[in-house]
Order: structure tokens, then sequence, then C-alpha cells
């Protein structure tokens, strides 16, 4: 297991290096990665053709060039996938994609973050506290925005980094806790 993190590594700074060192290419690469690792994950077709040893290594290669046209990504990173199916190694693309992200959020000094509220606010409110993280995390956030009316209200943000829970719920549990215990 750590030999595979250690190759997503390498991998993840292959990719990085290759890179033009642009927001909308990083964005497009992390993407095209994510997409990777889902089929991967999700889809045993896919799976299956990809870590099967009886296929040529020129098919399977040419499947990923294919889906790399449709992306728009850099011809330079075909040859980490050459090497990636070359060392039977595909299994280590969802954890390629997970660090990726992080480097791109690193390099790009952009962070994706998901803010789970309670009912619908308006994007005045929304932009305002994703201002406000910005100041305090010292980078731009991208902000998936989920309506879950179990936190009763307040809300919770989730980066990378760090989570904030300000939801009513949690607070309810605090007072639950220190009365109980």
């Amino acid at each position: 297991m750590k030999r595979n993190i250690e190759l997503a590594r390498k991998i993840t700074r292959l990719i990085t290096g290759k890179l033009p060192k642009k927001k909308e290419v990083f964005i497009n690469a992390q993407s095209f990665f994510n997409l990777i690792s889902t089929l991967y994950k999700k889809n045993r077709e896919f799976r299956n053709f990809m870590i099967n040893p009886s296929i040529p290594k020129e098919k399977k290669v040419a499947l990923i060039e294919g889906l790399m046209n449709k992306s728009g990504l850099p011809q330079d990173i075909k040859g980490i996938f050459e090497y990636i199916i070359s060392i039977n190694a595909f299994s280590v693309i969802p954890d390629v994609s997970r660090m990726l992200e992080h480097e791109t959020e690193k390099i790009m000094k952009l962070s994706h973050g998901k803010l789970i509220i309670g009912h619908k606010v308006d994007k005045k409110t929304i932009s305002k506290l994703s201002k406000i993280v910005e100041e305090k995390i010292g980078r731009k956030i991208d902000l998936e925005v989920e309506e879950n009316p179990d936190i009763i209200g307040g809300f919770i943000l989730k980066t990378h980094g760090f989570i904030i829970d300000a939801s009513v719920k949690r607070q309810l549990e605090k007072l639950t806790t220190v009365k109980g215990g």
C-alpha cells in the first residue's frame, strides 16, 4: 500500500511538472483525472479493460488519448499514462486524482469547498461568507452549495484543509453533551 501512495505522489509530481501553470489547464487536468478515477472505481468494463494484461498497451493508450483529446489536455500527459499502463499501475489513479486536486489548490491558491446550509440562502449571503473565508485562508475559494434541512440552520463549510461547523444542529448537540455530561 505504501508503495502505491509513493507511486501516486511520483506520478502527481510528473503531471504538475508537465502542465503549464495556468488555472484553466490545472482545473481541466483535475477534472479529467476525477473522471478517469470515477470510471475506474465505478465502471467495471472500463476497469477490467485497463487492468487486463491480455489487452495490448496500445489499445489502452488509444482509449485514454481519445478521452484526453475530448478534454483538451496537453499531449505531454499521454506519456505519463503510457508509463502507468506499462507498469500495470492503473489502480493508483484514484490516489493521483486526489493528490492532483490538492496540488491544484496549492499551486493556484484556489480551494474547493462545500457549503452545506439548512435552507435556501441568497447569493449575496453566500458571496459574503465566501469573501470572509477567502480572507481567513488567504486564497480564493470555489464553493459548491448543498441544502440539508437536517442541520436546522447555520452552515457547515468543508474544504481539504478544514471543516467549520456553525450549524444549529451542532450547537444543540454541544448543549446536550454539556448538560448530560
